[in-house]
């Protein structure tokens, strides 16, 4: 590769040996898939995929969902859901 740098970065060992079995798993090596990840950076010109801190309401919310609880209320009759929805605004046409 003609015209390159060296970029070196410091990580936990752990982190190492689990990210070089699992990038080997699919053809790659961690060099790789940090040029991937660059490139990709390069190319969207932004982060290529977000990262957020989540409130304790959301976190709790995300935590019930995977678990299968409190996904959505129960109804028996379309047009409360759809009152609830909609509220005052619904009309049954």
């Amino acid at each position: 590769m003609a015209n390159t740098e060296l970029i070196q970065v410091r990580v936990d060992k752990k982190l190492k040996n689990d990210t070089e079995k699992i990038f080997k798993e699919i053809g790659f090596s961690n060099a790789s898939a940090v040029r991937t990840f660059l490139k990709r950076v390069q190319r969207e010109g932004d982060f290529p995929f977000d990262i957020r801190m989540f409130n304790d309401e959301t976190v709790k919310t995300i935590r019930e969902s995977d678990k299968g609880r409190k996904l959505s209320k129960k109804y028996k009759d379309v047009d409360k859901m759809m009152k609830d929805i909609l509220g005052a605004d619904y009309a049954r046409a």
